[in-house]
């Protein structure tokens, strides 16, 4: 029993000892902080009467300083900036409309054999269409077999083989052909219709 009364005894010693620690410690940071406040608060102050001074004597001091006067901004790639205004382009001359039609360009060919594209497929889808229909447009093939897998180069390989078959370009008529379903892009073109 007596043992641990003195354990007791000595534990609240010891908490009461470092509560006076501790509320030592707080007093001598606080009046360290004051007394680095009241040393600004004395600079600042002595600051303002060497300026009301100065501004007395209505000299300018020699020592200066300057933030920033010049910022040299570099963007490359973009456009100067300038309050002139650029002059327009006006264009006189009218491209020529071409005698011929897109399916006798000699560079068709090239455009299309560089990528993948299966034409002997291609002509069997129109004939195959064909045979049941007397006539089709190149929209309806296209769309027949689910559209345009390899895009562009796909459908320039249907106008490179349509010289191949009876057919009328329709310069009145404008078709709608989509080329990239997922960014759902499409190309204009005059109505091809392919007869037998």
């Amino acid at each position: 029993k007596g043992m641990k009364n003195h354990l007791y005894n000595s534990g609240r010693k010891v908490y009461k000892a470092n509560d006076k620690m501790a509320e030592k410690l707080s007093r001598i940071i606080r009046e360290s902080e004051s007394s680095k406040s009241e040393a600004t608060k004395k600079i600042i102050q002595e600051i303002k009467k060497q300026l009301v001074e100065i501004s007395k004597t209505r000299k300018k001091p020699e020592i200066s300083f300057e933030l920033e006067t010049k910022i040299e901004i570099n963007i490359p790639f973009e456009r100067k900036l300038t309050t002139e205004q650029s002059e327009e382009v006006i264009y006189t001359n009218k491209p020529k409309i071409a005698d011929e039609d897109i399916t006798s360009s000699n560079h068709l060919g090239k455009l299309f054999s560089q990528s993948n594209i299966d034409k002997e497929l291609l002509r069997k889808r129109i004939k195959d269409i064909l045979k049941e229909k007397s006539q089709t447009t190149l929209l309806d093939v296209v769309e027949n077999y689910g559209g345009l897998e390899k895009g562009l180069p796909e459908l320039f390989g249907y106008i490179g083989i349509v010289k191949e078959f009876k057919h009328i370009i329709s310069s009145d008529k404008t078709q709608n052909i989509v080329f990239d379903i997922e960014n759902k892009k499409q190309i204009k073109i005059p109505e091809i219709i392919l007869t037998k």
